[in-house]
């Protein structure tokens, strides 16, 4: 089910989807949950997948060359708008502009892009908590280093970054906790660190140095908490990490 109508180029609200997303994240709440929501994803727009992206004209959406035209409609920042409005009675959110931003586009384009999307956010929504999940480059470094300049609060990053740790002999937790402090250190914003995947059972990562890792990301290195997507239970997250979160100050 597709979060968003278009007509002629203009985004409207599916209602259908936002009924199931708001009963969802009303659940959370009831379970002390935060919940993680992206307002754009950069996947779908790319040439081999634009075909059957809502965004794309042909189909209605705004869009005629999927990225990187998609960092620079206006529509698309009005689709973010909508979302954004349409969450402001959750206070268990944290409204994350794009998901895995870059591709085909330099930075400076992709800077403006959340720049317009996080005024359009706060003109929607006014108190909402709003990441950025940075560009990162090569040491897994990002690429946004304004961050706080264009508004976030916050920073996600995913457990991916060597495209295989295990070859380079390297485990993936180890590797995380070192991305975790590079990108602490250079933006000073708390960092919302997504586990999904650290219990492969192909990456030589046993599960006590996935413990340290929350700890230490959580606890240590100003993180705001832990977006677990796997299908084991979440490990233990620090309590002040999870007051940063719930704007209860850090």
């Amino acid at each position: 089910m597709e979060p968003y109508r278009f007509k002629n180029g203009r985004a409207a609200l599916n209602p259908p989807f936002w009924r199931n997303a708001s009963a969802f994240i009303t659940a959370a709440e009831k379970r002390g949950i935060i919940v993680l929501v992206d307002l754009c994803d950069r996947y779908g727009a790319t040439p081999k997948e634009f075909s059957t992206n809502p965004l794309n004209a042909a189909l209605g959406g705004p869009l005629h060359t999927g990225l990187p035209q998609l960092y620079s409609a206006p529509e698309v920042i009005e689709m973010i708008r909508l979302g954004a409005s349409r969450l402001a009675e959750h206070s268990n959110v944290i409204l994350q502009v794009c998901n895995e931003p870059g591709g085909y586009a330099d930075i400076r384009q992709v800077t403006a892009f959340h720049r317009k999307a996080i005024a359009a956010i706060r003109s929607a929504n006014p108190q909402a908590l709003i990441a950025i999940n940075p560009v990162l480059n090569a040491q897994g470094l990002p690429l946004i280093p304004d961050a706080r300049k264009v508004g976030a609060q916050l920073v996600t990053i995913h457990n991916a970054g060597l495209k295989n740790p295990a070859e380079a002999g390297q485990c993936r937790a180890d590797w995380i906790a070192r991305r975790a402090e590079a990108i602490w250190k250079l933006l000073q914003l708390p960092v919302v660190l997504d586990t999904d995947g650290l219990h492969q059972k192909s990456l030589p990562c046993c599960r006590e140095k996935h413990e340290a890792l929350i700890q230490i990301v959580a606890g240590a290195r100003g993180a705001a908490g832990v977006n677990h997507r796997g299908t084991e239970p979440p490990e233990p997250v620090d309590e002040k990490a999870l007051a940063i979160i719930g704007g209860k100050g850090a």
